[in-house]
């Protein structure tokens, strides 16, 4: 393995103490900033961006990594309320085929 993918498995490594590259879930940890927030008529459209600060070391380590980007989502659930201007963490994992239930064929 070579290339940004070996930097960020070896990122991946140095953190959580794992020896054999071969048994990394490759996830990817993004941490963006809520930016905006726009009321819909069925819930919210929240955008987020990366912001980093060059004097705080997960930051520097996160502009290496996923220097840039941007991603929104629209929630219609009046419980969950991001605040703009606060930092959250986006872990992508990918997601196993799934089984499908054949028993109604």
């Amino acid at each position: 393995m070579s290339g940004p993918a070996a930097d960020g498995a070896a990122m991946v490594a140095a953190t959580t103490n794992i020896t054999n590259m071969e048994d990394i879930d490759m996830t990817v940890r993004c941490k963006f900033q809520l930016q905006e927030v726009h009321d819909l008529m069925w819930g919210k459209k929240y955008f987020f961006r990366p912001q980093y600060d060059d004097t705080i070391p997960e930051d520097r380590r996160f502009a290496k990594y996923s220097p840039s980007g941007e991603f929104w989502i629209m929630v219609d659930n009046p419980a969950v309320e991001y605040k703009i201007g606060h930092f959250y963490y986006f872990d992508s994992h990918e997601v196993p085929e799934p089984v499908k239930d054949t028993s109604h064929e």
